[in-house]
């Protein structure tokens, strides 16, 4: 990310805010930061790879989940919420394009 246009976009608490809860959590449904470090221009966060699509890719091509896919998906975001609830963390942006799946959910944003 280039430092200029984080600075510019206002966007350095919400960055900061995001790098930081990302260096904090530690969970099967969450993406996990690898590394993080800046140059003088840019910011760097390496996070897991996660193979899939978003979510919503695949409410799209399925249109419905049966009644066990829906729980067990729910259940996975509901532990994840549950983790960062417990860190004080507080969850703003529920919607299907920020969770990645494969065979599990993880939550990828956290702004």
């Amino acid at each position: 990310m280039s430092i200029k246009r984080i600075i510019e976009s206002k966007q350095v608490e919400h960055v900061r805010n995001e790098k930081n809860i990302l260096s904090k959590i530690d969970h099967p449904f969450l993406v996990r930061l690898q590394w993080a470090a800046h140059t003088n221009s840019l910011l760097y966060l390496l996070l897991e790879y996660l193979p899939g699509g978003e979510l919503f890719q695949m409410m799209r091509k399925n249109e419905k989940f049966g009644a066990k896919t829906a729980i067990f998906y729910a259940s996975e975001v509901l532990l994840g919420l549950d983790y960062l609830h417990h860190l004080d963390i507080l969850y703003r942006d529920l919607k299907p394009v920020n969770f990645n799946y494969r065979i599990f959910l993880k939550i990828i944003s956290y702004f």
